[in-house]
């Protein structure tokens, strides 16, 4: 029982670092190549 209790942490986990490298390459594309669209932010501008 214990064994499927950390498998399932360790896929959370694994889910978890998954976004936050997509996050991160979002952030980088926005810094480096500035190609998000103006309409992205809240105040649309």
């Amino acid at each position: 029982m214990n064994g499927s209790k950390t498998l399932r942490w360790i896929s959370i986990d694994a889910l978890r670092g998954l976004i936050m490298v997509l996050m991160a390459l979002d952030h980088a594309n926005y810094f480096v190549a500035h190609k998000h669209p103006p309409g992205e932010y809240w105040g649309g501008g």
